[in-house]
């Protein structure tokens, strides 16, 4: 049949991933949402995992509504909506890999991983 697709299971003990597909040379915004945290402002994060327990952080925020960047990775993060969105420009085949949407919470330094993401760049 033409254009059909297969769907392969993977059964991962690992939370599941969203999977993004993009070409080297692209941009990619992704948003990410989490539930209202109160008065409190809770820096969101963007970052890559490098294995089980290591996660790099690539891009931070620091408060609501302000642009923060780091080289090709831009954040911003709108507490009243309730989501934050990540840019990755200039994309290239070794961006490929896991990442997270993390928040910061200031109040006991734990981080919440909420999102997880599997990237594709070919």
């Amino acid at each position: 049949m033409e254009g059909s697709h297969h769907h392969h299971h993977h059964s991962q003990a690992q939370s599941k991933a969203q999977v993004l597909q993009s070409v080297a040379g692209q941009t990619l915004t992704v948003r990410c949402q989490y539930p209202p945290t109160g008065s409190l402002y809770e820096k969101k994060g963007w970052c890559k995992e490098a294995s089980a327990l290591v996660c790099i952080r690539l891009v931070t925020s620091s408060k609501p509504r302000t642009m923060a960047w780091t080289s090709r990775f831009t954040i911003w993060d709108d507490p009243d909506a309730g989501f934050f969105t990540v840019t990755m420009t200039d994309l290239r085949e070794e961006d490929s890999g896991h990442y997270w949407c993390r928040i910061y919470r200031p109040s006991d330094n734990s981080v919440s991983k909420s999102v997880r993401f599997y990237l594709v760049v070919s």
